[in-house]
């Protein structure tokens, strides 16, 4: 249901941010952060930056030899500047 609503273009930033959240529960990191980092791109002040808050938090969840650490920590660099 949330992921049919953010391919339709139905959704809010907080059903995006629900969306992601079940990714990465799931253990979908890829689609989860860069869902996150939608959200930062499009809407930052969600929920007092949420989204961003999130993405530093999967990181330290994350292998620290994970590359997805790097490449998302560079795309969110250039979101937030």
């Amino acid at each position: 249901m949330l992921e049919q609503q953010v391919t339709q273009g139905d959704a809010d930033s907080a059903t995006r941010f629900n969306l992601a959240v079940t990714q990465l529960r799931d253990g979908d990191y890829d689609a989860g952060l860069e869902g996150l980092l939608g959200i930062v791109s499009r809407d930052r002040a969600f929920g007092d930056d949420a989204a961003r808050k999130l993405m530093i938090d999967v990181f330290a969840l994350l292998p620290a030899e994970d590359p997805r650490i790097r490449e998302y920590r560079t795309r969110l660099a250039r979101a937030i500047n």
